[in-house]
């Protein structure tokens, strides 16, 4: 609605979304939405705070195409079997979806940026008795 208000303002407003998929397991991480497992680093950015380079943010247009980002880097996790589970996580992950806008404002742009992080902590299927 914002959008075409804006645009309906003589303002036009860009608006992308992006999703990446990382891995944290024994103490290095990984992309999940490529195929190789380089390791990557946290680099601390003065004004974007901590971020990590090299990590792939690919463009999402419907939930169908976060479905299928999130069934690609599943299967890439490091898992192993317990009594409990087959396949328990070994590792945590983190999704994170960037919106992304940029609008054109009294000749000048303004860009507002919003990020959700889901977090999956691996799980400890150790049990006291």
């Amino acid at each position: 609605k914002r959008k075409a208000d804006s645009e309906r303002a003589g303002e036009p407003m860009q608006t992308a979304i992006l999703a990446s998929y990382l891995e944290i397991y024994q103490e290095k991480m990984y992309d999940l939405l490529v195929s190789d497992r380089s390791d990557l680093q946290v680099r601390l950015h003065k004004d974007l705070g901590p971020h990590v380079p090299g990590l792939t943010q690919t463009p999402v247009a419907s939930m169908q195409d976060v479905q299928d980002l999130l069934d690609f880097g599943a299967k890439h996790r490091a898992v192993g079997a317990t009594c409990m589970n087959a396949t328990s996580s070994r590792s945590h992950a983190v999704f994170t979806v960037d919106l992304r806008i940029t609008s054109s404002i009294d000749g000048g742009t303004r860009d507002m940026q919003s990020k959700v992080n889901f977090v999956d902590l691996a799980g400890s299927e150790k049990q006291k008795k």
